[in-house]
C-alpha cells in the first residue's frame, strides 16, 4: 500500500521544518597548511570541535559562523585548502586547491557558502560562477555569501558589502576590524541561525561595536543595487535589509526573490519535494491516474503542515491538465472530443504533469503609520 507511505514522508518532512530551518549548514572553505594527519575536511557543532592544527585566523572564521542568530547554525561543515610553506617545493597550486575545494562543496550538503580569502585570492568570479552553475544546472539550492558581489543578479548569491568593527579582541588579522570578506562567515552563519518565519533585517550583530556609517540615501542606494550593508541605530549594529543580489525583475520573477527569506522558503520545498519524490515514488509507482492522486494529495498535505506551521499562506497541487493536454496533443492525438476527465486519465507515458501555487508570506520589514492631529 503505497500512498500512506509517501504521504507520511512528506508530513515528516513538514514536521521537521523548523528544527531545520532555524539551524541551517553553513559551509566554510579555509586555506591552512595540512600537513600529517590533519584533517582536511572535517564538521564542527561546537567551538570546543574545533581543531588545534588550525590558524588563529581560521579558528575565528569557525566561531564566528557557529554565532548564529536566534539558534547556532545545525553545524559548519569546512574544507582546509593545503597552503604549504612558501619555500616547499611541493607547494600545492592554490588553482588546484580552490577546484579541490568546489568538487567538495558538490558532494556535500550545504546551505551557506563562505570563503574568507575568496577575494584576496582572486578566486571570486570562479567562485561566483561556479555557485551560478550549480543552482541553474545542478539544481543546487546553495547560497554564496561573498564580498561585492553585487553586480551578479542572482538570488542565490549575497553581497556583503560594509567594514565592520569588533567589541571583543578575538580578531586576528587587524586588530578588531573586519573587512567584508572577512565577516561573510559571521553573516552566513546568522542566516543560517534565522527561522523562516523571520527575516535578518535589522538582526542585531552583538558582537560588533561600529560599522562604516551610511547615509538613510546611501543604505536605500545600497539595498537597490544588491548590496547587503549594515547600519549603527545609535545603540547597535544592524543588517539593513536581507537581500540577495537578484535585481532583473520580470513577469514569472517578481521583486520578491530579491528577499532572502523567501528564496530560503523557495529552496526548502523545493528540496523537501524533490528529495521526497526521488525516494518515494519514482519507479515504485505506476504513472496512472489513481498513483498520480496519490502523489498529489501527499504533497498537499505537505504544503497544508506548512501553513500550520506559518511558513507559508497557502499551498496548492494538481494535475497539470494543460500540460497533459499538450501531451497527447503530440503525441498524435486528437484531444477536440475528450471531456477534462478523459485528458487527466490518459496516460503520459514516464512523465507526471504537476502543477501548483504557493504563498510564501514576507516578514514585517517596512511600517506605514500616520499620525494626525
Amino acid at each position: 500500500m503505497g500512498a500512506p507511505i509517501i504521504n507520511i514522508s512528506f508530513i515528516e518532512k513538514a514536521k521537521t521544518i523548523f528544527g531545520r530551518a532555524e539551524r541551517g549548514i553553513v559551509g566554510l572553505i579555509l586555506k591552512d597548511n595540512v600537513t600529517g594527519s590533519n584533517p582536511q575536511k572535517f564538521t564542527v557543532q561546537l567551538t570546543d570541535e574545533i581543531p588545534e592544527y588550525l590558524s588563529d585566523f581560521n579558528k575565528e572564521q569557525i566561531k564566528l559562523a557557529l554565532m548564529g542568530n536566534v539558534t547556532a547554525p545545525k553545524k559548519v561543515v569546512c574544507f582546509v585548502m593545503n597552503v604549504a610553506a612558501p619555500n616547499d617545493e611541493d607547494e600545492p597550486s592554490l588553482t588546484e586547491e580552490y577546484k579541490k575545494a568546489r568538487a567538495w562543496v558538490r558532494e556535500t550538503k550545504i546551505h551557506y557558502l563562505a570563503c574568507p580569502t575568496v577575494e584576496v585570492d582572486g578566486q571570486l568570479p570562479d567562485m561566483i560562477s561556479f555557485i551560478k552553475e550549480e543552482i541553474n544546472v545542478n539544481k543546487n539550492k546553495i547560497m554564496g555569501v561573498f564580498p561585492f558581489a553585487s553586480s551578479e543578479d542572482c538570488d542565490g548569491i549575497i553581497g556583503c558589502e560594509f567594514t565592520a568593527y569588533t567589541t571583543g579582541e578575538t580578531h586576528t588579522q587587524t586588530s578588531g576590524v573586519y573587512t567584508a570578506e572577512e565577516y561573510c562567515s559571521r553573516i552566513a552563519g546568522f542566516i543560517a541561525g534565522t527561522p523562516f518565519t523571520q527575516s535578518i533585517t535589522y538582526g542585531t550583530l552583538n558582537d560588533l561595536s561600529n560599522c562604516n556609517r551610511l547615509t538613510v540615501a546611501e543604505q536605500d542606494e545600497a539595498v537597490d543595487a544588491g548590496k547587503l550593508v549594515l547600519m549603527h541605530d545609535g545603540e547597535k549594529v544592524k543588517i539593513v535589509r536581507g537581500v540577495n543580489t537578484f535585481k532583473s525583475t520580470t513577469k514569472t520573477k517578481s521583486i520578491s526573490f530579491k528577499k532572502i527569506k523567501i528564496v530560503n522558503i523557495m529552496n526548502l520545498i523545493y528540496d523537501d519535494l524533490v528529495k521526497t519524490i526521488r525516494d518515494e515514488y519514482i519507479g515504485k509507482f505506476n504513472n496512472d491516474y489513481d498513483d498520480k492522486c496519490i502523489l498529489v494529495t501527499a504533497i498537499n498535505a505537505y504544503f497544508m503542515n506548512l501553513i500550520t506551521q506559518s511558513i507559508i499562506t497557502s499551498g496548492e497541487c494538481q494535475i497539470d491538465l494543460e500540460a497533459q493536454r499538450n501531451y497527447l496533443r503530440m503525441a498524435g492525438e486528437d484531444v477536440t472530443e475528450m471531456t477534462d476527465k478523459e485528458i487527466l486519465k490518459a496516460n503520459t507515458g514516464s512523465i507526471v504533469y504537476l502543477t501548483g501555487k504557493v504563498g510564501i508570506p514576507d516578514a514585517i520589514e517596512d511600517v506605514e503609520f500616520p499620525i494626525y492631529l
